[in-house]
């Protein structure tokens, strides 16, 4: 097990250090095609494993089609400007009227989307006032990250297990709505009073333009506005059908392709500009948790899951570990590992979510914890916006565990008030 776990954490070091500014894809995929070549692992099992993750691989592609129209309909701009102008030169209110839309965008678009769309918008709106970005680029990792709870689609591990232990949108609504809700109440509560002096500033209108300029095609903006509350429903009918999550994407985006391609708004950029680097990223780290569980991690967690003590102490322990194991390997390798721990056996509800707020929550603690937070740190390294590290490593260390046990006690709350 020695060799799995050095070469596991070399790559997980290299992702993180980023030697001479190379992409982090290339580690985790280098790695796991070294792996195949030389023989480690077999090529069944990367296609047994592709198989697995395909559900999530296919929701964030179609993801990040959409998340990219909608960008060219200028409707997230659109919103940050509405946030900022009614915020009327507070601070204060612009930093709630953001954390709004952020937990908006995460419940029903997913975490990705927030940290793809949001984020730039959070850093030229911070330039254009002459605030620091720093208050607005933790809120975002955080809520990302923790408002990921309420719907399968929120989180691609929400994706994985929804598709592995058929877990509907109303199911996880009944689980997941007082966690969800408790959890962004606590973190705006906490945000807001860690960032207050930050918080105490204005800022000058005059500097913002009217909403109405980052709408380019009238037409083409009421089109995407109107695919919003489409997509809701087609994640509730997908099911029903037996059509993937990211079937409703797919059907939004081909709508506005076909308009975008209309105003000739679609060229080589658009397609060069989406992050293609996360889907090798991704499969690679699924690769690399595969290969380490294979060598004998795998059988002894299962062991110690037959062991685990039932009850609210035992799910304590088991979103714990899963919380605390996401910060070394990235929560959506870790929930695809999580799944082969589980089976294919059928498990209690306050289980699978438990699972999941460990999954969601825990990875708060490290930057290299979820795919969100690693692309909201890139983008403002890109953008010359570097987050203190000290700073966040303290916030999260006092709030990670406060998010984590509020939502699990949640959790246990609904439970007790189940039917049997």
């Amino acid at each position: 097990m020695i060799f799995p776990v050095v070469v596991f954490a070399l790559t997980i070091a290299l992702i993180l250090i980023r030697p001479r500014g190379w992409h982090e894809a290339l580690w985790p995929a280098g790695a796991a095609t070294a792996l195949l070549i030389f023989g480690f692992i077999e090529f069944d099992r990367v296609v047994a494993t592709l198989e697995d993750g395909a559900a999530a691989l296919g929701f964030l592609f179609a993801l990040l089609v959409y998340g990219a129209f909608l960008e060219h309909s200028g409707l997230f701009d659109w919103a940050a400007l509405h946030a900022a102008r009614s915020a009327r030169g507070c601070v204060a209110r612009l930093f709630r009227n953001l954390f709004f839309l952020a937990a908006l965008t995460t419940i029903t678009l997913s975490l990705d989307t927030t940290a793809v769309l949001l984020t730039p918008i959070v850093l030229t709106l911070a330039a254009r006032l002459g605030l620091s970005a720093t208050p607005f680029l933790v809120m975002l990792i955080f809520v990302a990250n923790a408002g990921s709870l309420l719907l399968p689609v929120s989180n691609l591990t929400n994706i994985l297990f929804a598709e592995r232990f058929a877990l509907s949108a109303a199911h996880f609504l009944r689980w997941m709505a007082l966690p969800q809700l408790l959890v962004l109440v606590l973190l705006y509560a906490a945000l807001s009073r860690f960032f207050r002096e930050s918080l105490r500033q204005t800022f000058d209108l005059t500097s913002l333009p009217e909403p109405e300029t980052a709408v380019h095609d009238r037409f083409y903006f009421q089109l995407s506005l109107f695919s919003l509350p489409l997509i809701g429903l087609g994640y509730v009918i997908a099911p029903l059908l037996e059509l993937p999550p990211s079937a409703p994407l797919l059907g939004a985006s081909f709508i506005l392709f076909l308009r975008a391609a209309w105003m000739g708004r679609l060229d080589r950029r658009f397609v060069l500009n989406l992050p293609w680097g996360l889907f090798p990223l991704v499969f690679g780290l699924f690769i690399l948790v595969r290969f380490v569980g294979d060598s004998g991690l795998l059988a002894l967690s299962i062991s110690a899951l037959h062991k685990l003590e039932p009850g609210a102490r035992g799910l304590l322990l088991l979103s714990s570990l899963i919380g605390l194991a996401t910060n070394l390997g990235n929560n959506l390798p870790i929930a695809l590992f999580i799944q082969d721990v589980f089976g294919s056996a059928e498990r209690d509800a306050v289980i699978l979510y438990a699972a999941l707020i460990g999954a969601n929550i825990g990875p708060l603690l490290t930057p290299l914890g979820s795919l969100a937070t690693l692309l909201i740190l890139s983008m403002a390294s890109r953008a010359g916006v570097a987050l203190p590290t000290r700073s966040y490593l303290r916030l999260a260390a006092l709030l990670t565990p406060l998010l984590f046990l509020f939502a699990l006690f949640a959790l246990l709350f609904i439970e007790a008030r189940s039917p049997l």
